[in-house]
């Protein structure tokens, strides 16, 4: 469970007890959220706040923070510190810019702990709010899994497209099979959908 303060983008180094805040699940899409009785609505924003409690400081190169996508923008502060964002949440629809591109980073903080506090903004999607959850743990394995997941769906990609293309020669060059001309059509458009959800393998390319 995470603190959530619905329709606040409140600054890490404000006073938070002056703000009314609950306590929900994380990751959780806002419509399953109750507050007074009534689900959220899926656009809006709000602010979540975590604090981690350690043992000691932490100063292995090696640890991180896997941050997946949300629906549809996110910055994450480490203590009063930007960590790591993906678009701009806002306040308004013309104050966010959505994007999605899940991510992990190096992560630092003094002994006793350290709070998260992640600013959400949705007014671009159907739904809204969190749906994976965030990771502590070792850099290199955070980061090899994503860049072994993001190697995975560029070579299937080119494997679709690279069948797509040849069932469409072979409709274009052999008999006039509509089902072939479909099932390449399919390969083609189905290239994306691996490459464009996800790990968002075209967005970190481009």
């Amino acid at each position: 469970e995470w603190i959530f303060y619905p329709g606040q983008i409140i600054a890490p180094d404000a006073d938070f007890s002056k703000y009314k805040g609950y306590y929900v699940p994380y990751p959780e899409l806002w419509h399953n959220i109750m507050v007074n009785g009534e689900p959220l609505s899926p656009m809006g924003y709000g602010t979540y706040r975590l604090k981690v409690l350690t043992d000691s400081a932490v100063n292995d190169e090696n640890l991180a923070l896997d941050i997946p996508d949300v629906y549809s923008s996110l910055t994450l502060f480490v203590d009063n510190a930007p960590f790591f964002n993906l678009g701009v949440p806002g306040t308004s629809a013309q104050t966010t810019k959505p994007y999605f591109r899940p991510s992990a980073k190096r992560l630092h903080f003094e002994k006793g702990g350290f709070t998260l506090t992640l600013h959400v903004a949705n007014f671009h999607h159907s739904r809204g709010g969190t749906y994976w959850s965030i990771l502590l743990g070792n850099n290199d394995m955070l980061k090899n899994k994503r860049e072994n997941a993001r190697s995975y769906d560029v070579f299937l990609a080119g494997c679709l497209f690279m069948g797509g293309l040849f069932f469409l020669g072979l409709f274009a060059f052999g008999r006039k099979d509509k089902a072939t001309l479909y099932f390449s059509l399919f390969c083609l458009a189905y290239t994306y959908r691996i490459v464009g959800t996800d790990e968002y393998s075209l967005h970190h390319l481009f």
